[in-house]
C-alpha cells in the first residue's frame, strides 16, 4: 500500500491540486472559490485549503484543507468530514470528489462540465505541470504567493514582478484579507529538497514556473528575476485547445 508520507512530495501535491481542479471545474459557475495555503502546519509539508462561496447568496461552503504531511494524503471539512485523496490513483477517482463535494454540503454533480475559464483552465495547468514531475528524481511543490505561518503571514518577493502589490506584513501585522485572497492566486511551481515551499527568489533551485489564477499570466522565474512568457488563454487557443500540446509546451520552460 502507498505511504505518501514516504513518497516524494510531489505525488502529494500533484493530487492535492487534481482534487482542487475537479471541484472548481465543476463548480465555477456557481461557486467563486479561495485557495489558502499553511506552512508548516501539523508537518514541514503543510497544507493547501480551498474555500468554495455560493455566488448567488454569498454563502461559504466548510473548508476543505488537503493535508500534503502529517496525515499526508488525507482532505478533511470543516464539518468534521475526512477521508483520503490518495484514492484518486483508483479506479473509480470521480467518486472522491463526490464525497469531498458532500462533505460540504454541495448537491450531486449532474451534466456537463460548465465552459472553461481563466481561473478554471489556470488551476489544470498548475495540477498538470505538477503531475508531470512526479517521477523526477528531485521533489517538487507549490508555493501560494502568501501562505500562514507559525510567526504570521509570508508574502513572496516573486509577486511584485508578476504586478501585483500589497504592503507587506511585519511584526504584529498580517496582509489585508484582500491582499492575501490576490495574492494567494500566484501559485510557484519548483523544486523542494527540503519539501519547503519559496517566498524569496533567492531561495529557488532552478527554474520554476509562476501562474497567475487571476489573469492566466504565466511566467519562469529563476534567482535573478522574472520573465513574463504570455497568457494561457492566448497559448491555449493558438495549440488548437489541447491541454497537452500546452502543458508540454510549458513544461520545456524548467
Amino acid at each position: 500500500m502507498l505511504d505518501p508520507a514516504k513518497s516524494r512530495v510531489t505525488l502529494v501535491t500533484a493530487l492535492a491540486w487534481r482534487a482542487i481542479v475537479e471541484i472548481v471545474r465543476r463548480r465555477h459557475a456557481t461557486h467563486a472559490f479561495k485557495l489558502r495555503q499553511v506552512h508548516p502546519g501539523i508537518s514541514i509539508r503543510g497544507l493547501l485549503e480551498l474555500q468554495l462561496h455560493c455566488t448567488s447568496t454569498g454563502r461559504a461552503l466548510p473548508a476543505i484543507d488537503f493535508n500534503l504531511g502529517g496525515p499526508s494524503g488525507t482532505w478533511s471539512t470543516g464539518s468534521g468530514a475526512q477521508g483520503s485523496f490518495l484514492a484518486l490513483l483508483e479506479p473509480e477517482p470521480g467518486s472522491v470528489i463526490d464525497r469531498i463535494e458532500a462533505a460540504t454540503g454541495l448537491p450531486p454533480f449532474r451534466g456537463m462540465l460548465p465552459a472553461s475559464s481563466t481561473e478554471g483552465l489556470s488551476v489544470r495547468v498548475v495540477a498538470g505541470l505538477a503531475e508531470g514531475r512526479v517521477f523526477d528524481r528531485q521533489g517538487w511543490r507549490t508555493t501560494l504567493g502568501a501562505y500562514g505561518a507559525h510567526n504570521g503571514d509570508a508574502a513572496a518577493d516573486w509577486a511584485v514582478p508578476m504586478g501585483v502589490e500589497f504592503d507587506a506584513p511585519g511584526p504584529g501585522r498580517d496582509l489585508t484579507p484582500d491582499a492575501h485572497d490576490r495574492l494567494s492566486r500566484l501559485v510557484l511551481i519548483h523544486r523542494a529538497a527540503d519539501e519547503c515551499p519559496v517566498a524569496n527568489l533567492s531561495d529557488l533551485e532552478g527554474r520554476g514556473l509562476l501562474v497567475d489564477i487571476a489573469t492566466g499570466r504565466i511566467a519562469s522565474a529563476e534567482r535573478d528575476g522574472v520573465n513574463v512568457i504570455g497568457n494561457l488563454r492566448r497559448m491555449h487557443s493558438a495549440v488548437g485547445g489541447s491541454m497537452e500540446r500546452l502543458l508540454a509546451q510549458l513544461a520545456a520552460e524548467f
